[in-house]
């Protein structure tokens, strides 16, 4: 059966083998487990969403960016 621990350790999994190829830094898993985690939580919270006036897709597609690239823009 598929369910949420799974894709929790799927996506673990994934990111140590990012770390083993050398495309994702190393960090504490733990803690970026978490940030992912808690950081998908208030897609959930809909009020908060029509509040700021964001839709789904930009807040997916943003905090993806975040997760992937951080926040410090490249340099020119």
């Amino acid at each position: 059966m598929f369910g949420l621990n799974n894709t929790w350790n799927n996506l673990r999994s994934l990111l140590e083998k990012g770390v083993e190829e050398g495309v994702i830094k190393e960090f504490n898993f733990n803690i970026v487990m978490k940030l992912i985690s808690n950081g998908t939580h208030w897609f959930f919270d809909q009020n908060y969403l029509i509040k700021h006036n964001i839709n789904l897709t930009e807040a997916f597609t943003t905090v993806g960016e975040i997760l992937l690239f951080g926040l410090v823009k490249e340099a020119d």
